[in-house]
């Protein structure tokens, strides 16, 4: 059953990375809204996986399957309305986030890294003058989208701190690249920043997502040896 969920994590993996490159080349919704059903099938398949080993730890995988549906939900909504879109990711970093917390408590350690992230992500969308927002509505978004995925990584990152295997490790480089991506994405919506950012935002996005996925199959197989 291990081998075999690998070779689905792999195959699923390689898909997302294929859809990626497609998008980033060629473009269109489509492919797009494919891609991104491509990191919610690996979220469900280790979801499955976990039930099937029986795992004390089910709901961790559940929350973050549930975060990957709501990150392809803000996928397929941002580009026609960006509100609700960045609501959907928010909302899927609060689920990643409180999947983390099933896997330590909530340190102060991990507000300290979040609130560090968050004075230098929130001060920038608030004061880096070229910004250009066509309503003050979206700035005060993105600064609040600022402080769940800041909080998000910082989660991520005590946890890595306080456990260094191989699960926190993927958790932690998924988060990262997550909010690199959305660092790009604002530069390319509101700075015009040009064709580099949203190619950066979106090879890093992908593999984000992968990482956080096949993060819930190692951890599956840490809980199982124990």
């Amino acid at each position: 059953m291990k081998k075999t969920f690998l070779a689905i994590n792999i195959a699923l993996i390689t898909a997302v990375c294929i859809g990626n490159y497609f998008f980033i080349t060629v473009g269109g919704r489509d492919i797009k809204a494919a891609t991104s059903f491509g990191f919610v099938l690996i979220g469900i398949a280790n979801l499955i996986y976990a039930v099937l080993k029986k795992s004390g730890k089910v709901k961790f995988a559940a929350a973050m399957a549930g975060g990957f549906v709501l990150a392809m939900l803000g996928d397929i909504l941002i580009n026609s309305n960006f509100i609700i879109g960045a609501g959907l990711f928010a909302l899927g970093h609060v689920a990643f986030a409180a999947a983390y917390c099933l896997l330590q408590k909530l340190k102060k350690l991990d507000i300290i890294v979040g609130g560090m992230l968050f004075a230098a992500t929130g001060s920038f969308v608030a004061f880096f003058p070229l910004l250009a927002f066509e309503e003050e509505t979206l700035r005060f978004v993105c600064i609040a989208y600022a402080l769940i995925i800041s909080m998000m990584v910082g989660k991520a990152a005590g946890n890595f701190i306080r456990e260094k295997d191989i699960t926190n490790m993927l958790l932690l480089s998924g988060a990262v690249l997550f909010a690199v991506s959305d660092f790009m994405l604002v530069l390319a919506w509101f700075a015009d920043a040009g064709r580099w950012s949203d190619i950066i935002c979106m090879a890093t996005y992908y593999p984000a997502q992968c990482l956080l996925a096949h993060a819930v199959y190692h951890y599956i197989n840490k809980e199982n040896n124990k």
